[in-house]
């Protein structure tokens, strides 16, 4: 039980990134801590790594709920 716990509680805040990593991505990039400092802004790059994010949280989340 307790592992399903922690998995929704890592699901949340990885399922807010990769939404805002998805609609926001101007916003994302010079908001969130660190990003700048690797490198220019690339919008398809953003999107193809909050897609892979947005995958890990449903992964989660279906861990947890089934």
């Amino acid at each position: 039980m307790l592992q399903r716990i922690v998995a929704v509680i890592l699901a949340l805040p990885l399922t807010a990134t990769a939404l805002a990593m998805l609609f926001i991505l101007q916003r994302w990039y010079e908001t969130f801590p660190g990003v700048i400092e690797t490198g220019t802004y690339n919008a398809h790059f953003i999107r193809d790594v909050g897609c892979a994010v947005l995958v890990q949280a449903g992964v989660l989340f279906v861990y947890a709920f089934a």
